[in-house]
């Protein structure tokens, strides 16, 4: 559930894919520095996706982010704003990652919490895979058109280096192949459900002549008591690229619906190395044929 901070009777939701190159449970981030109540700042799994638990990324990888902002509207139900971010390096050293331009949208009218909230989308420039890790301060700016206000939050955000080992682009997937999106962690119970990741700093067989590596991997559904309702399990040796996993993909064998937690665990076997990531789940039902009289098929 997003943020309920905001009592103006309109918010604006932007989600902006920074940074190319990778990823991607639920909770607030971004509290240290966020000091304009009027601007809110989330990291989320994928666009649509949940929300992550933590600010720490990898350099190379997708950061997207969730800006909730008040928002003027003109008569006709359109606003104009301009979201600028930008990361800085504590000791206020610029690495050069700018924001997206203005736009003007209109509102969508969908509904949050019982309040009006409206999505603009933007892209910027990849987090750089060479970044030195460390700690850094995500600086973003919103600009209100309408009424030429601004407001600033600043949310700190640890970056690691890109050859430490971790789980990273971890997203949701929709649809059939040739017909894929990513992001929402929503899903009828009859669709095939996908988590597409990928996994960095793997150690090499030394004895192959291809780069491969040894991963045991293994996925858990449970319930919201942490109870388990299903799981799988397997051990693989893919072809890696300077220590990377780039594309890996599991099909979620969906319970029945209800709300769960996806708990994916991945172990380097060769450096003993192993890495964890909980994401929320909703599995919804398969909605009743009817017929064209209104009523259910089979009644």
């Amino acid at each position: 559930m997003f943020s309920q901070r905001f009592k103006s009777k309109y918010t604006v939701g932007a989600f902006l894919l920074l940074f190319a190159c990778s990823p991607i449970c639920f909770g607030e981030n971004g509290e240290d520095g966020n000091k304009d109540n009027k601007v809110n700042v989330l990291f989320s799994y994928g666009p649509g996706g949940p929300l992550r638990p933590n600010n720490e990324f990898f350099a190379g990888e997708i950061i997207i982010f969730y800006v909730e902002a008040d928002a003027s509207l003109t008569k006709d139900g359109k606003f104009d704003l301009a979201v600028t971010s930008r990361l800085l390096r504590l000791s206020n050293e610029n690495t050069g990652i700018d924001s997206f331009s203005d736009r003007q949208h209109q509102c969508s009218g969908l509904i949050f919490d019982g309040q009006s909230a409206f999505h603009v989308f933007g892209v910027t420039a990849p987090l750089p895979d060479d970044l030195t890790g460390g700690n850094y301060v995500l600086h973003v700016s919103v600009h209100d058109g309408l009424n030429n206000t601004i407001h600033q939050k600043q949310i700190p955000v640890i970056v690691k280096e890109k050859q430490e080992f971790g789980l990273r682009s971890i997203l949701f997937v929709h649809g059939a192949p040739g017909n894929l999106t990513f992001g929402s962690n929503v899903f009828r119970a009859s669709e095939i459900a996908v988590i597409a990741y990928a996994i960095g700093g793997l150690e090499k067989n030394n004895a192959d002549v291809l780069d491969t590596a040894n991963i045991n991997t293994e996925i858990s559904i449970l319930n919201l008591e942490h109870e388990v309702v299903c799981s799988l399990s397997w051990r693989e040796s893919p072809i890696i690229f300077n220590g990377f996993l780039d594309t890996a993909k599991i099909t979620l064998p969906l319970p029945q619906p209800g709300e769960f937690i996806v708990k994916l665990r991945v172990e380097d076997t060769i450096s003993g190395k192993a890495d964890t990531c909980e994401l929320p789940l909703i599995v919804l039902p398969v909605p009743s044929p009817v017929s064209a009289g209104g009523r259910s098929l089979g009644n």
